[in-house]
């Protein structure tokens, strides 16, 4: 038993050698994001030279569009999934299992290569060496009460349909 079930295994190996390079590929890409964002000169380079010059690119390309890019990708990735998941007789469950989890991989190291490095950059007041003062609870409740009181001020002003 144990010897048809390593001799199914290396076979799937060999049969899905890009699928399981492409995944290895996915998490190294994850692993070089998690060791480099404890460098904010790292992370501030990143979202300068390759973060922001491509989320710009790509919405000049989608700005015509009535939706946004996310929702076209999420529609599509879900199609596609559905698709390969009607063709499993074909390649197997555990194929169809390899190929989405890749799939995901490199949507999650996607997300944290364009929006996630941000989280580790220098914020702009950092680099501005912009101070923020303490605020108290009761400084933030004003604030909140203030806001409210203008809006429900201008409430009648919105036009309803």
């Amino acid at each position: 038993m144990q010897k048809k079930v390593s001799a199914a295994v290396r076979a799937f190996g060999r049969a899905h050698k890009a699928g399981l390079a492409l995944l290895g590929g996915g998490v190294a890409a994850l692993g070089v994001f998690w060791a480099a964002r404890r460098s904010a000169a790292a992370m501030q380079w990143w979202v300068e030279y390759v973060s922001m010059p491509v989320k710009r690119f790509v919405s000049a390309l989608v700005e015509p569009l009535p939706f946004s890019f996310c929702e076209l990708a999420a529609t599509a990735a879900i199609l596609i999934c559905l698709v390969r998941l009607v063709q499993r007789t074909q390649a197997g469950f555990a194929a169809w299992v390899l190929h989405v989890g890749t799939a995901a991989v490199w949507i999650y190291a996607g997300v944290c290569a364009l929006w996630g490095t941000q989280y580790y950059a220098p914020s702009f007041a950092a680099q501005a060496n912009m101070q923020a003062p303490a605020l108290s609870v009761e400084q933030l409740a004003a604030t909140t009460v203030w806001f409210a009181e203008q809006v429900n001020a201008a409430a009648d002003t919105v036009p309803r349909d």
